[in-house]
């Protein structure tokens, strides 16, 4: 199984992580986003 580790490599990057905490997408936008998901069943 791969998985990404996010986090702030960088000092620059947390004001950037914190602004996001706040943001608003729409109905449409979060379905752009989730439309390439393709779920999979984890093997252990």
């Amino acid at each position: 199984m791969v998985a990404p580790i996010i986090g702030a490599t960088k000092d620059g990057h947390i004001p950037d992580a914190l602004a996001a905490v706040g943001l608003d997408l729409s109905d449409e936008e979060l379905a752009e986003l989730e439309a390439p998901y393709q779920p999979r069943s984890a093997h252990f």
